[in-house]
C-alpha cells in the first residue's frame, strides 16, 4: 500500500489514477479517448484519437507507475507488445507514460523509434498540454513580496487548531464544500492565502497529480464581472500560461485539477451594488462542479446584515423569521481567523526585525542582540496599541525597526496616528480606492479609529 494526499492506496489504484490523470487532461484538450479498449487481441489502456491535416491517428497510450525510471528493456517489451497492432496499421503510433522518468538507454532506444514510439513523464506530458509548471514557478513568488516569507507567521482560527492543517485536509477530502477564511482587517488573509499559494504550487511542481493553486485578486474587480473573463485575467492576462481557454479550464476544474484561491471578496464588495454583488458570487459559484475546491477570503464586515452573509455564504434567504434555503446555493465553511498569541507576536517581531536590523551592524551576534533588546523595548508599549493583530503589529515593528527611534517615547495617540496614516496609504494602493481623496481617507479612518 501507498500513501497519496493523505490517503492509503492500492499499486493497482495508483495506477488507475495516472491513466484517469491523463485521460482527464486528454478530455479537457478536446480530444477523442476511450479507455481500455480492445484492439484485435491487445487490451489498451487509452486509445487516443486525433483528426490530422492529411489522415486521422490513433495513439495506443500506455500508463506506467514504477517506483523507478523505467529502463530499456521494460520499454522495449511494451513497444514489442504492441508492434503487430502497429505493422497492420491498427495504431498510428504508442505513447509511453510514466510517473517517474526513463533511464538514459530508454531514451536513447525511444529516440530510434520516435513517431512510432514517443515517451513522457507525467510531468512531461501535462506541461506539454497545459504548460501550468511555469505558472507555478511564477505564481510562487506572490509569497516572496515584500520579504513576507522571511516574517510570515501561520495563522491560528478562532476556537484553536492551526489553519493551514485544517486547509490541507480539506484539499486532500473529495468533500464537495467550498471554504471562507474570515478576518477584520489586517488579520492576515491576504497573507495566507499567498501563502497556501506557495505551498499548493510547490506540491504540484514536486508531483503534478496535485491540485495547481489558481489565485484570483477580488481587489482588482469594480463592475459586474463573469468568472470566465476573471479566471482569463489571471492565467492567460497575468501569467500568460500557455494554450489558456476556459472550456478547458473549466473541465479541469470538474476533474479536479485546481484549487481557486478568490482573495478579497470584501474589496470587490465595496466597489459594487448588492445585486451587482451576489451576481458575481452566483459566477463565483458557477465552478463549483464535480471535484472543484473553492476558497472565498475576506472581511466579515463586508456584509452589512446577516440576511447578507446568510445569502453570499450559507446559501440561505431570511424573510421575518423565517430561513429559507436558496436552491442550488453552495454552504461554505467557515473558519474565523485568530489573533496572534503573545508568543506569536514575539516571534513576529523577531522574525521582522532581523530582516531589518541597521545596515552597521554586521556581525550576527550584535543583530541577536539588538532584536532582543528592541523586542525588550517593545513589550514596554505592548498595552498601548492593538499588538495582536498583523498589519497593526508590522506597522509598530517598522517603527521598532528604526535604531534612533525611543519606542518607550511614544504616546497611545502617536501610535495610532502612524497606524492612521499607513492604514490610509494601504488603502490608497488599491484599485478600488483610488477614486477616494487620499486626505479624505485619512480623516475617515480617524474618525472610524476614534
Amino acid at each position: 500500500m501507498t500513501e497519496r494526499h493523505g490517503v492509503a492506496q492500492s499499486s493497482t489504484e495508483i495506477g488507475d489514477a495516472l491513466r484517469d490523470q491523463v485521460i482527464d487532461l486528454l478530455e479537457a484538450e478536446g480530444h477523442k479517448v476511450s479507455r481500455e479498449i480492445r484492439i484485435g487481441t491487445k487490451k489498451v489502456d487509452i486509445l487516443l484519437e486525433t483528426d490530422d491535416e492529411f489522415r486521422p491517428q490513433k495513439i495506443a497510450v500506455e500508463c506506467k507507475n514504477l517506483a523507478k525510471n523505467m529502463s530499456q528493456g521494460e520499454l522495449n517489451a511494451i513497444w514489442a507488445d504492441y508492434m503487430a497492432l502497429y505493422e497492420k496499421g491498427e495504431v498510428t503510433g504508442v505513447f509511453v507514460i510514466s510517473r517517474l522518468d526513463f533511464s538514459p538507454e530508454a531514451k536513447a532506444y525511444a529516440q530510434d523509434r520516435r513517431g512510432r514510439l514517443d515517451i513522457f513523464s507525467i510531468k512531461e506530458f501535462e506541461d506539454n498540454l497545459l504548460g501550468f509548471r511555469k505558472y507555478c514557478r511564477d505564481v510562487r513568488d506572490l509569497f516572496n513580496e515584500g520579504g513576507l516569507e522571511k516574517y510570515y507567521i501561520k495563522s491560528s482560527m478562532e476556537g484553536g487548531g492551526e489553519l493551514h492543517e485544517r486547509i490541507l485536509a480539506w484539499v486532500a477530502d473529495p468533500s464537495k464544500i467550498p471554504v471562507a477564511i474570515l478576518g477584520g482587517y489586517g488579520m492576515g488573509k491576504t497573507s495566507y492565502c499567498k501563502f497556501l499559494t506557495k505551498e499548493l504550487a510547490d506540491r504540484y511542481l514536486e508531483d503534478p497529480s496535485f491540485r495547481v493553486p489558481i489565485y484570483v485578486r477580488l481587489s482588482d474587480i469594480a463592475t459586474q464581472t463573469d468568472v470566465d473573463g476573471l479566471i482569463a485575467k489571471t492565467l492567460a492576462g497575468r501569467y500568460n500560461t500557455k494554450n489558456y481557454s476556459f472550456a478547458k479550464f473549466k473541465k479541469l476544474n470538474r476533474a479536479g485539477k485546481f484549487v481557486v484561491i478568490f482573495d478579497g471578496f470584501d474589496e470587490m464588495k465595496h466597489a459594487l451594488s448588492w445585486a451587482d454583488f451576489k451576481y458575481n458570487f452566483s459566477q463565483i459559484h458557477s465552478l463549483l462542479e464535480g471535484r472543484a475546491k473553492i476558497i472565498v477570503a475576506g472581511r466579515p464586515n463586508a456584509f452589512l446584515s446577516d440576511s447578507e452573509h446568510a445569502w453570499i455564504l450559507r446559501g440561505q434567504r431570511i424573510a421575518g423569521e423565517n430561513v429559507i434555503r436558496i436552491p442550488g446555493a453552495p454552504e461554505y465553511s467557515e473558519l474565523s481567523l485568530a489573533q496572534f498569541s503573545g508568543e506569536e507576536v514575539t516571534n513576529f517581531l523577531e522574525r521582522y526585525l532581523r530582516q531589518h536590523h541597521p545596515v552597521d551592524l554586521t556581525e550576527l551576534p550584535d543583530i541577536e542582540k539588538w532584536v532582543s533588546d528592541r523586542v525588550m523595548d517593545f513589550d514596554k508599549i505592548r498595552s498601548n496599541g492593538d499588538l495582536h493583530r498583523p498589519v497593526h503589529l508590522k506597522i509598530y515593528a517598522d517603527i521598532a525597526a528604526d535604531p534612533h527611534v525611543k519606542l518607550e517615547s511614544f504616546t497611545t495617540y502617536g501610535l495610532y496616528s502612524i497606524a492612521a496614516t499607513r492604514i490610509s496609504e494601504r488603502e490608497g494602493e488599491k484599485i478600488v480606492r483610488k477614486q477616494i481623496d487620499a486626505e479624505k481617507r485619512e480623516r475617515i479612518i480617524e474618525r472610524i479609529a476614534w
